[in-house]
């Protein structure tokens, strides 16, 4: 195996240092670029979940009630009680820690299943009722008139 060295121009070594465009911090300051996370701790996931003003121990409390009745993701490390795993609500405990794409998806979905919905019904909004039988013959009339082109 071979190979070739290969010398830098010392007007290359010697070169003044670029200036920075006026308002950004010095290079020594700035934060280095680090890629997102893809999970929460527990301490995302309450902010996410607006019980920020709550103790930890109350947070974790909602959050177990939120996961039994709303379907909330559990975490990805179960949480251990005298030797033994937990399981369901009880698996989330101060050191557990969600996936991130899970968690967002649980939050972004519509319907009953997030804690956006039960503040949406507290606003005022009222469930959807069913429709009468009288209501429903008279769409699927409709809807068989245009299923056969008609107006």
């Amino acid at each position: 195996m071979s190979a070739e060295i290969l010398s830098f121009p010392a007007a290359l070594a010697t070169a003044a240092p670029v200036a920075l465009p006026p308002g950004l911090p010095p290079l020594h300051t700035r934060r280095p670029f680090a890629p997102r996370r893809r999970e929460y701790d527990l301490d995302e996931v309450i902010e996410l979940c607006g019980l920020g003003a709550l103790t930890r121990r109350v947070a974790i409390d909602h959050l177990r009630g939120l996961a039994a009745e709303f379907g909330m993701p559990l975490p990805k490390n179960p949480r251990r009680h005298r030797g033994r795993v937990q399981r369901g609500a009880l698996a989330i405990g101060a050191r557990s820690r969600w996936c991130a794409l899970l968690f967002d998806a649980w939050l972004d979905r519509p319907g009953p299943a997030g804690p956006a919905s039960s503040s949406s019904e507290a606003a005022g909004q009222q469930k959807a009722t069913p429709a009468s039988p009288a209501t429903r013959e008279a769409m699927s009339q409709r809807a068989r008139l245009l299923a056969a082109g008609g107006a």
